[in-house]
């Protein structure tokens, strides 16, 4: 049964914020920007703990429904778009009497969700938010047992460190649940876990928000030292303490910041924030499909200049994606009141 509640207009703003700082980094954006937004990711997995928070009081879904809602909404698309650019691609090459464009083993970690090596690697994040589904009772118990928030803060700090330390011992894995799973799963679950908790804690936030920046401050210094700069993106694949404090550091600071707001629902940004964030899957989706249309056309365009410019191609694949969205909603609102 559903219980109409209000919704958090902080989490719809931070949603749809990040599924376009997303789409920008497929651009060929500049590497500082590329740094400057690599925190999206990140922070849509803080936002989808909170918001599992708020599920819990608005369903009463078992695991296995809730597990089958996951993967209707989130697996069965994905595979229907990297199909169908395989078809569309598969069909050009055949037509235009050219090599396909990737081997089998491309195509299969494709599928497969796997960011490198694969033919399209954007589906990685669909297997994150996957994995997270899995963990919701664990997550769950751990943050209705664990009841001081110092003693939480200390095991998720000890889980990093361990997590850290355990990628260092041995950076080669040949094994693929370690490499694929395991490097994944933990740090994006605490992620998960601490949004769970910042969900009715607003002095929990403000101690996360601490520790982050702390901690955020003292792994940038020993970057510097180290004579690097500012890339936290570099340690994305798996997600590095530092690529993962930075994230929290700008995820609770923007949370904290954007709750104190008042919003009128009437205004135009607000319902177009509201829009996207419902609709931030879909989009994310399709714009997929733009990118792989961007580059055919800068091929039969012999690289035109203007389609060099990331704010052009960001442009062209965050609408196409966007009007692509509406044109779908539109169809499926037909077939339902026509079926």
């Amino acid at each position: 049964m559903e219980i109409t509640t209000k919704r958090d207009q902080s989490i719809d703003i931070l949603r749809a914020v990040c599924t376009l700082l997303i789409m920008l980094a497929h651009v060929e954006i500049p590497e500082l920007l590329l740094n400057l937004r690599t925190f999206d990711v990140t922070v849509l997995i803080l936002i989808s703990g909170v918001s599992m928070g708020y599920e819990s009081k608005k369903y009463k879904l078992t695991y296995g429904r809730y597990l089958l809602k996951r993967v209707q909404k989130l697996l069965i698309p994905t595979y229907m778009i990297i199909t169908i650019i395989f078809i569309t691609i598969y069909t050009f090459s055949v037509l235009l009497k050219k090599d396909f464009l990737w081997n089998f083993n491309q195509v299969f970690l494709s599928y497969a969700l796997v960011p490198n090596g694969s033919a399209i690697g954007y589906g990685w994040i669909v297997r994150i938010f996957l994995m997270i589904a899995l963990l919701q009772p664990i997550l769950r118990f751990l943050n209705d047992k664990i009841k001081s928030n110092i003693l939480f803060i200390l095991i998720i700090t000890l889980a990093y460190i361990f997590n850290e330390l355990f990628f260092m011992y041995d950076k080669s894995f040949p094994n693929i649940f370690i490499s694929y799973v395991l490097l994944y799963l933990i740090p994006y679950g605490l992620v998960a876990l601490i949004g769970l908790r910042m969900t009715h804690d607003s002095k929990f936030v403000d101690m996360i928000l601490i520790v982050s920046c702390v901690s955020f401050s003292i792994l940038q210094l020993l970057t510097f030292i180290n004579g690097n700069g500012f890339e936290p993106n570099l340690f994305k694949y798996p997600p590095k303490l530092y690529y993962i404090t930075y994230g929290l550091m700008i995820g609770t600071a923007s949370y904290k910041l954007l709750q104190k707001i008042k919003y009128n629902e009437t205004n135009k940004i607000i319902v177009a924030m509201h829009w996207l964030s419902i609709n931030s899957f879909k989009v994310y989706l399709f714009h997929i499909f733009s990118l792989f249309g961007l580059m055919v056309i800068r091929n039969l365009l012999n690289e035109m200049y203007i389609l060099n410019n990331f704010i052009v191609q960001f442009t062209l694949v965050s609408s196409s994606a966007i009007i692509a969205t509406i044109v779908f909603n539109k169809i499926s609102l037909c077939i339902k009141y026509n079926s």
